[in-house]
């Protein structure tokens, strides 16, 4: 199901055009993540999609729990209400405890106090903040001031939430977290949609990744990334083993990259294939595998977008 539809939707500031007629849907249940260069439009284009600036053109159409269409407009307050919202800065208030600001946040939707109480209690035990709820904001480290915006964010329970760059300036360990984070609340059965320059963790994460690029968005899955793909391959003790292997493998050209090979490949779907047979019949395993499309990183560096 369809929960947002995006049809000819353009976006100007001072007769500069940011995006310029661009049509893409967003399925109920999806993790969906927005890729681009800084200046791209990622930050325009979800704040077009929350309602918070509006499309010069176009239209964005939510559907509701009954599956109805709701064209978003700046007084539609119950669709509003099906959306949650965080942007790339800090949303909170420092000097306000964790709960008094999700309290903050609940009143704002006006909600009523029990239920504003229990969602954020909910919340706190979900993100693992309900012991420090009486701390105030500004103690909190920069992955815990992160799960209090995404709390504030769902304070009243949204079917769909946004996220403006969750991970960024956030250390391996923190961002790992976060990642983790937004798969349980997916899990919980709420869309997700990130905009990040995060590549590598849109990839693992999401079931859709789009580009923003030339004005333009496009769905990762219309772009043909077999002819430009790699299989990583990090063997450990079996690296000698896995090179002999590898060279076995039709139609590819590979790399001995010291604790890793790499495998270029046109058809990754038969590579593998290949890989796994091959594997099997030796008896023989490997740490990890990683699949990745360079050619997709290329399209982003580049500013250029894929072909309709």
């Amino acid at each position: 199901m369809k929960i947002v539809k995006i049809e000819g939707v353009s976006k100007s500031y001072s007769g500069n055009t940011i995006l310029d007629s661009i049509n893409f849907c967003i399925n109920a249940g999806e993790i969906v993540g927005f890729i681009g260069k800084s200046g791209s439009g990622k930050s325009t284009l979800l704040n077009l999609l929350t309602g918070l600036e509006h499309c010069d053109k176009g239209k964005i159409v939510y559907s509701n729990h009954a599956g109805k269409g709701l064209r978003l407009t700046p007084y539609n307050h119950t669709l509003h209400n099906l959306i949650g919202y965080m942007p790339q800065h800090k949303s909170h208030y420092p000097d306000l405890t964790i709960m008094e600001n999700l309290l903050h946040f609940g009143y704002m939707y006006k909600q009523n106090k029990s239920t504003i109480r229990s969602n954020a209690t909910s919340l706190l035990r979900t993100l693992g903040l309900f012991k420090y709820s009486g701390y105030p904001a500004s103690s909190l480290s920069g992955g815990m001031a992160r799960r209090l915006d995404i709390a504030c964010s769902m304070i009243h329970k949204p079917r769909i939430l946004f996220l403006d760059e969750p991970i960024s300036n956030l250390d391996a360990h923190l961002k790992s977290d976060i990642l983790s984070l937004i798969k349980q609340i997916n899990l919980q059965g709420v869309t997700v949609v990130i905009a990040s320059h995060d590549l590598d963790a849109l990839e693992s994460l999401c079931t859709n990744v789009y580009v923003i690029a030339n004005k333009k968005v496009v769905s990762s899955n219309q772009i043909n990334v077999n002819a430009n793909s790699q299989i990583t391959l990090k063997p450990g003790r079996l690296h000698d083993v896995m090179l002999e292997l590898c060279s076995h493998i039709p139609g590819v050209s590979y790399s001995d990259r010291y604790d890793h090979i790499v495998i270029n490949t046109e058809d990754v779907a038969k590579s593998t294939f290949y890989l796994f047979k091959m594997l099997r019949e030796s008896g023989k395993d490997v740490r990890q595998i990683e699949i990745s499309t360079p050619y997709l990183r290329r399209l982003i560096d580049r500013g250029d977008h894929a072909k309709r």
